[in-house]
């Protein structure tokens, strides 16, 4: 009698039915794989970013319509807390905003809610580049003020106290006794000297009819005391004739540099004043380049970008620069940028069309670094 067992391997084989299983996971991959791509490639996460396009997004209903979007933070109003945050964020190519970030804080609220209304309220048509949509890189400042609340878009660049504010004038401020006198009062921080901490600090501030200086802020910072100490030397001991328009004396806002170097405590000015990259590079000198024509003539050269034009950017660049001892610019860079086309013609215009009588110390020219600041207002 044939023999009822049967060993495994006369069992039906299952090989086929596992291979079917593999090919349908397979499958299954691939298609989660493809949607995944499709579902990136419409969600506005950009692999590529452009900082200037053809055309640049544009806020539907404009900044002041976004500025009646926000809520002032209590904490901010009971403390009476003001200031202008700058947000950074990326506008994809669905007209979307993601990717926010300060860059300029306020503090006490201020940010986060400058934030909100930027991730929450902006809308925006997406900016273009070859006749496409696609992300663009843009900052925009939400200006917080007590007293009427909000500034309109045109006021926003005029100071909070006094509306009438001017960037340039016929006649501009003239610090009394000048840098140098101011720099001889300067008290370098304990903190800064024992941590060997050196900088220049930039304080912008406005100089009012009277000649007094308010709003001190900083532009440029070195830290370790040093920004207070600035802040406090301009504030105590920078005394202005008034700058005037019209002839008529006027506020005005200006920018001075505060140098901190150690060396034998600080140094006399004409150590103190050299940049420590390049020991003939002067910051401080007796007699400060003078620029040629004025500021007033150079900014009639700058040619507004058309990007900025029609995105409605306005701003402040703060180019320093070198001046040489035949009185040429070199080495200029952007300290506060604007965007939209802005920092690059303000760079243009300082290198190609400023024209500057150079700098002296002790009877001889020699190159000395300064800054000066361009002004762009849509009209």
């Amino acid at each position: 009698m044939a023999s009822r067992e049967s060993s495994i391997d006369d069992l039906p084989s299952n090989r086929p039915f596992s291979v079917q299983i593999g090919l349908i996971v397979a499958l299954l991959l691939v298609s989660s794989i493809l949607l995944i791509s499709r579902w990136d490639s419409e969600s506005g996460n950009d692999s590529e970013v452009y900082e200037i396009v053809e055309e640049m997004p544009e806020l539907i209903g404009g900044l002041s319509g976004l500025q009646a979007k926000v809520t002032y933070p209590e904490i901010a109003r009971k403390a009476n807390v003001e200031g202008r945050v700058i947000v950074q964020f990326i506008v994809d190519k669905n007209g979307s905003v993601r990717d926010a970030k300060i860059l300029r804080r306020v503090g006490a609220g201020l940010d986060e809610e400058a934030s909100r209304v930027i991730m929450e309220e902006a809308k925006f048509i997406p900016g273009r580049q070859d006749g496409k949509p696609v992300a663009v890189r843009l900052s925009i400042p939400i200006v917080f003020k007590l007293r009427n609340e909000f500034e309109s878009l045109s006021d926003q660049s005029k100071s909070p106290e006094n509306q009438d504010v001017y960037e340039i004038v016929e006649e501009n401020p003239r610090l009394i006794g000048g840098v140098r006198g101011l720099q001889a009062k300067v008290k370098y921080p304990e903190i800064a000297r024992k941590a060997h901490v050196e900088g220049r600090v930039i304080v912008q501030l406005v100089v009012d009819e009277n000649g007094n200086g308010r709003d001190a802020e900083i532009l440029r910072g070195a830290g370790a005391g040093l920004d207070e100490e600035a802040i406090r030397v301009i504030y105590e001991h920078a005394e202005f004739t008034p700058g005037r328009q019209d002839g008529k004396p006027v506020a005005v806002r200006v920018s001075i540099p505060i140098v901190f170097k150690l060396d034998n405590e600080l140094e006399s000015l004409s150590d103190q004043s050299q940049s420590s990259e390049k020991q003939d590079v002067y910051e401080i000198v007796e007699q400060m380049p003078e620029l040629i024509g004025g500021i007033g003539a150079l900014q009639a050269k700058v040619k507004y970008p058309e990007i900025a034009q029609k995105a409605h950017v306005e701003g402040r660049v703060v180019v320093q620069f070198i001046v040489d001892e035949n009185g040429d610019v070199r080495d200029a860079e952007v300290v506060r940028g604007a965007g939209a086309g802005l920092d690059e013609e303000a760079t243009r215009v300082i290198m190609e069309e400023a024209k500057f009588i150079p700098g002296h110390q002790s009877g001889r020219a020699v190159p000395t670094k300064t800054s000066l600041p361009i002004v762009f207002k849509l009209r």
